[in-house]
């Protein structure tokens, strides 16, 4: 298992899709069941951006940040709507 908290950009951007996709699904585990969870969309989005800045602090890659970024936003459309 590949700790993705030191990914740098150019690492990340080198393994294959399905590598990537793992790794962002890793991260987002539990914040799918949160966001799912969540008492309203509001909360929901919040719950998204304290997830997104926490991992921001951790990782080097804006790579894999962005695309946890658009997990989350994923993730909020499809239990809360747009």
């Amino acid at each position: 298992m590949m700790n993705e908290e030191l990914l740098s950009d150019d690492r990340f951007s080198q393994l294959g899709q399905i590598q990537q996709s793992e790794i962002i699904a890793r991260r987002c585990r539990g914040v799918q069941q949160l966001i799912r969870g969540a008492q309203s969309r509001k909360s929901a989005v919040r719950i998204g951006e304290d997830a997104c800045r926490q991992f921001a602090d951790e990782c080097q890659s804006e790579m894999v940040l962005n695309a946890l970024m658009e997990r989350v936003e994923q993730m909020i459309e499809k239990y809360w709507g747009k």
